[in-house]
């Protein structure tokens, strides 16, 4: 029977140091080719974040013509882009949906920036009667599920016509956590589609060299899979 060196090596006891605290034993290590293997999965790893993100994260998918529900919580900047995509599309009713804080005055509780858009959209041509405004209470956490809650309330409270698709319009990298926790909440009886609009904090293409896409980009992508994966209502 022939008995290689490397068999005896594995035969011999482990050495130990301190008392037997530390113990030398053979282990597998990653060869030239293993460590450029792992470099190059890396790289490739970091390129799909850098450059997939944004994109993955702010899907383009409308889906109706019925109803527009608007995130509040954005900023008025993007009330111009609301109104060009309702001319696109001729939306039966817009839904401006924002959390507010009781027992303040309407500045300090979010109630006016609800209601500047909601007016700013009925300038740009929006016919008044098919703007409303869904107001809920704000929370620590779970946001953007709260409000697809009070939305729902709405509609099931306001009655008449079934309501078959909706889409939901916010900013960026928002689009498609928010797009699953609505669709969550309508589960079948509503199709969910989503339009993101550029957040002007930062170039969406490059989201990397701005500290305002640093912050948002890799949070949302964290954020979108906690919904996905580990949220439950």
């Amino acid at each position: 029977m022939h008995v290689t060196t490397s068999d005896l090596e594995a035969n011999k006891p482990a050495r130990r140091a301190f008392a037997g605290l530390l113990v030398r034993k053979q282990c597998w290590a990653l060869s030239r080719r293993g460590k450029i293997t792992v470099f190059l999965a890396c790289l490739a790893f970091v390129f799909a974040v850098v450059y997939g993100s944004y994109p993955f994260l702010s899907p383009k998918d409308p889906r109706s013509r019925e109803v527009l529900v608007v995130e509040g919580w954005m900023p008025t900047y993007v009330v111009r882009q609301v109104g060009d995509y309702y001319r696109e599309r001729s939306y039966k009713k817009v839904i401006v949906a924002r959390a507010i804080y009781r027992g303040r005055n309407q500045y300090e509780s979010g109630e006016f920036v609800a209601k500047y858009i909601a007016e700013n959209l009925v300038d740009l041509g929006i016919p008044k009667d098919r703007v409303q405004i869904v107001f809920f209470e704000p929370s620590t956490r779970d946001r953007t599920y709260q409000s697809a809650l009070a939305v729902k309330n709405s509609l099931q409270q306001q009655g008449g016509q079934k309501i078959e698709t909706m889409d939901l319009i916010t900013l960026g990298p928002h689009a498609r956590r928010s797009r699953l926790l609505f669709q969550r909440v309508f589960a079948d009886d509503i199709q969910v589609g989503v339009f993101p609009v550029d957040d002007q904090a930062y170039d969406s293409s490059r989201w990397w060299r701005s500290s305002a896409g640093i912050r948002e980009v890799p949070f949302e992508l964290l954020a979108y899979f906690y919904a996905k994966f580990i949220f439950r209502p």
